[in-house]
């Protein structure tokens, strides 16, 4: 038998993920205002010093704009929300989401040669063998003319062992 043991949950938690759910799903578009306070813990069940809490989160998050007095409404959080969405905006319902995987590939490409530029200034500080080896990965990389030789060549410099990613010949 695998028992696995049980969360604790706080209630402001719950009407967090409700709401973050309700948001990234498109439920609630930006523009749109969310219902008082009093009118959000009716709804759900819950208090509304919990309710209080959870907005404060998403607030924080970026996912609402809490106006003191007045109105909570529902930002863009495809613009404005932070990397911690991230995995829930890459997997919606169980489903991965194309298009958020299609826009991390491309961040990742745009930033990997600086990255890669940064790591080798960086190894120039360190025994010559690593320096050596980033040097020729960062000039395989500046000469790569192909898609497949810029990804070889990306991940040598990732490896940080300047060795080609391409299948080695053997001799039988």
């Amino acid at each position: 038998m695998a028992l696995t043991p049980i969360t604790k949950r706080l209630v402001p938690d719950d009407v967090f993920d409700q709401l973050l759910g309700e948001v990234v799903d498109g439920s609630l578009a930006p523009g749109d205002s969310l219902p008082s306070e009093r009118r959000l813990a009716e709804l759900l069940g819950v208090s509304r010093p919990a309710v209080r809490e959870a907005l404060q989160r998403m607030s924080a998050t970026r996912l609402v704009e809490v106006k003191h007095g007045g109105t909570t409404t529902v930002r863009d959080f495809q613009r404005y929300a932070g990397l911690d969405l991230l995995p829930r905006m890459l997997v919606r319902d169980g489903e991965l989401d194309p298009t958020v995987a299609r826009s991390i590939i491309e961040a990742r490409f745009a930033i990997a040669p600086t990255v890669a530029r940064m790591a080798a200034q960086r190894a120039a500080r360190a025994p010559g063998s690593t320096r050596t080896a980033l040097d020729g990965a960062l000039v395989r990389l500046g000469e790569a003319d192909s898609p497949v030789t810029r990804q070889n060549a990306r991940a040598a410099c990732w490896r940080g062992t300047g060795e080609s990613a391409s299948p080695r010949r053997t001799s039988a």
